[in-house]
């Protein structure tokens, strides 16, 4: 992906927040619209609230494969041609949709039995960076999604993860929207930018709050962006999948 293009600008971030949006609300309406509203943002801003913890950002390259010790109840995928890995719950039902397309939209078709929220969910599949997706299937009514994609950056760009993040947060910047987290977190084997973003939407006269954790991480000359979604009502619960999930995460060398 070339920098500037809004992919993972959030592109795919606001997708797979409609994606969500579309299941909890049952109204799949609007997503197309929505999209290309967040690919042009109104120049009205939510005051975020956010905390900055400053910090060089290294250019990582990647070494031989660590062992990590298997997480009870949990499984291992590997994507993006093998060259990444990360740990969910057995509970989550995922691939590479490139090659797994088919088996999440008819697992989608089975579990949510709602045809109209797939083909929503398709659009996000489609999107060529998108590297890996995931449902977690114990949480219907609230949709548990995660996703991997990546974007190729110029080796010749010294640019810091700060910058990366700033970049990130301009596509939040509506009235619904508003950053309450943003980081540089140091996981297991990487350092990473870390926001949390909180979305607002309507549902007939009912406000509806989903949150987003997002992380970023450099790795050679790619940017690795990975995603996990849920109701705002649940983040707490969800935290620690998170946190588990996302230090498991690992590239293999070039």
């Amino acid at each position: 992906m070339k920098t500037g293009q809004r992919y993972f600008g959030m592109t795919l971030a606001q997708i797979g927040i409609l994606a969500v949006l579309a299941l909890v609300a049952c109204i799949v309406i609007g997503i197309l619209g929505t999209l290309m509203l967040n690919l042009f943002p109104s120049t009205q801003q939510a005051e975020p609230t956010y905390t900055l913890q400053p910090g060089p950002t290294p250019v990582l390259t990647s070494t031989a494969w660590p062992t990590i010790t298997p997480i009870p109840d949990w499984q291992e995928y590997s994507f993006a041609d093998a060259q990444a890995r990360i740990w969910l719950p057995a509970s989550y039902i995922g691939g590479e949709p490139a090659t797994s397309s088919e088996m999440i939209r008819e697992n989608l078709k089975t579990i949510f039995n709602d045809e109209a929220f797939t083909r929503d969910i398709e659009g996000l599949l489609a999107i060529p960076e998108l590297d890996f997706f995931a449902f977690d299937t114990k949480f219907v009514d609230s949709a548990r999604f995660m996703y991997v994609g990546t974007e190729a950056l110029n080796p010749d760009l010294d640019l810091s993860m700060d910058y990366y993040l700033n970049r990130m947060m301009n596509n939040f910047t509506g009235a619904s929207d508003r950053v309450v987290e943003r980081q540089i977190a140091q996981l297991d084997h990487y350092q990473a930018g870390k926001l949390v973003v909180e979305t607002k939407v309507l549902s007939g006269d009912v406000e509806q709050y989903i949150t987003m954790v997002i992380y970023m991480v450099r790795v050679d000359d790619t940017l690795w962006l990975i995603t996990f979604r849920t109701g705002r009502e649940e983040i707490k619960d969800y935290q620690q999948i998170i946190e588990s999930s996302v230090n498991s995460f690992w590239v293999q060398p070039h």
